[in-house]
């Protein structure tokens, strides 16, 4: 079984910036700093953060390194969107402490399987190297994952959620779904 670990990897963009968020809540100067600017963003990240957690899938970038015990331990069958395999290393059977191996690019490909899934295929014919045995991070995958385009309606979700935040700043009962919500509906991975 592989196990996930999350590379804490800063994307270069903001999905939605916090002028955008201002100009939503109608505050006169989108662009002057206020005492509210460090709450602001604070809604914002956690309604970029809600909204992933909703369609089950990376919205932002983020990067990942997957290890298991075999290659096809770290095949990724993920709700994520893989934009980019960057490495594919292993400890070989004489391993003992030091570099891992990195395996050729020609072994292994990034595979479209639809218009939001990709998926790590490896190259038919290949020998794969063999790995030390009983090691739970014998080979480790390293990839990027997200939307490579995010939708404007993914967009306008998050700015709404952020908008309820600032609108409520307390906790409150939802009974239907929110407007938000229906615009997330058609991303929502299973």
């Amino acid at each position: 079984m592989a196990f996930y670990t999350d590379l804490n990897f800063e994307p270069a963009e903001p999905i939605v910036t916090l002028a955008e968020f201002k100009t939503q809540i109608k505050e006169l100067d989108a662009e002057e700093e206020t005492p509210e600017d460090a709450l602001w963003q604070n809604f914002l990240d956690a309604s970029l953060e809600e909204c992933e957690s909703y369609i089950n899938r990376a919205i932002t970038t983020k990067k990942y390194k997957i290890s298991g015990k075999s290659f096809n331990d770290v095949i990724v069958n993920s709700l994520h969107t893989i934009i980019e395999i960057e490495k594919i290393e292993y400890k070989s059977p004489d391993y003992t402490s030091g570099s891992l191996e990195t395996l050729s690019t020609d072994s292994y490909s990034l595979q479209r399987v639809d218009t939001v899934e990709n998926k790590l295929e490896y190259t038919e014919g290949i020998t794969l190297p063999t790995v030390k045995e009983f090691t739970p991070d014998a080979v480790q995958l390293y990839i990027t994952v997200g939307l490579v385009k995010v939708s404007k309606k993914i967009k306008q979700a998050i700015l709404l959620k952020a908008a309820a935040m600032d609108k409520f700043r307390a906790d409150y009962v939802k009974n239907k779904p929110t407007a938000s919500e229906s615009l997330l509906n058609s991303f929502i991975r299973y």
